[in-house]
């Protein structure tokens, strides 16, 4: 008997655990994330306005290197059939990673040396 209620309880923890692993830690970790990305957008908004552009597209550039570099990762994941839970994913419908590509083989972007600390620029607060 003393068994079957130990058992019993590591079920329960392990069904809550997983619960709370798929359904809400992705949540949580987005929404803990916004706070950075408030900042930026905050940063790139204040940059823009004092016109300093380019700061601005070069960051993006980067950015958009690694979201091209992490689409190339998906590719390689057998964890694909993930995105098929919601029903809405369709694997033909590349339009949008197109466009990216496009984009990066018409203007490419050599990333700057970041090996030298002399290369660093700094964000400052809000400059």
């Amino acid at each position: 008997m003393k068994c079957l209620i130990y058992l019993f309880i590591f079920c329960s923890g392990f069904g809550a655990g997983t619960y709370l692993g798929f359904k809400k830690a992705p949540t949580e970790f987005l929404q803990w994330d916004s706070q950075f990305k408030a900042s930026i957008l905050a940063y790139e908004n204040t940059s823009l306005k004092s016109g300093n552009v380019q700061r601005i597209i070069e960051a993006n550039e980067i950015n958009l290197n690694g979201e091209l570099a992490k689409y190339g990762e998906h590719l390689d994941s057998n964890l694909f059939w993930l995105l098929n839970l919601t029903g809405n994913y369709d694997e033909t419908d590349d339009e949008s990673i197109r466009h990216a590509v496009k984009y990066r083989n018409a203007n490419p972007f050599i990333e700057p040396d970041l090996s030298k600390p002399s290369n660093y620029k700094s964000g400052g607060r809000y400059e």
